[in-house]
């Protein structure tokens, strides 16, 4: 909970600098983004595994200003809800597709889904791994030429099927791409 107040305070000092200078952003054409995340994950009951923090990261690449598709990987440090309070680790993979809506603005919301895997290490129910598919959405608000804040809330569906739920905030960071004249 701790690191998460920091990271708050770090992003609201980066949008109150940022804020006042005049940029040109955008979402652009073949640019590479890097996407560093914090958040939490909420396990569905029948799991008997506490929500907690997550840790991400997310590598991706715009096809044009509306469509991109993005890679992520998230860490999660968690324990049973058993009085034995067992560690629980677990990791989720996705490739997702983003569909940005208002990409010349600085507000812009996008639409994600994708599939992946998580790997869940510890608890009741032992490890394993299984697919997942998600859906979600989430904003970037773009402070800098080639920054935004970033808030992403998805739904995870396993195969069991297992319904959680991961919400994230964090950076979007692009490296190069086509700039509109």
């Amino acid at each position: 909970m701790r690191m998460t107040k920091k990271l708050i305070v770090i992003l609201m000092m980066c949008f109150i600098v940022f804020s006042a200078v005049s940029i040109s952003a955008q979402n652009r054409k073949g640019a590479v983004t890097l996407n560093p995340q914090i958040g939490g994950y909420m396990f569905e009951g029948n799991q008997n595994i506490k929500t907690t923090v997550t840790y991400g990261l997310g590598i991706g690449y715009n096809f044009d200003e509306n469509w991109a598709a993005e890679g992520n990987f998230n860490y999660i440090d968690s324990s049973s809800v058993s009085p034995s309070g067992e560690d629980v680790k677990a990791y989720v993979y996705r490739l997702d597709g983003l569909y940005h809506f208002m990409p010349d603005s600085k507000f812009v919301p996008y639409l994600a889904a994708g599939i992946g895997a998580i790997t869940i290490d510890g608890g009741i129910d032992g490890n394993g791994s299984d697919p997942l598919f998600n859906y979600g959405a989430g904003i970037k608000y773009f402070i800098a030429k080639n920054l935004a804040l970033r808030g992403d809330v998805r739904h995870i569906i396993t195969d069991d099927p297992t319904n959680n739920l991961i919400y994230t905030a964090g950076l979007t960071y692009l490296i190069g791409g086509e700039e509109k004249q």
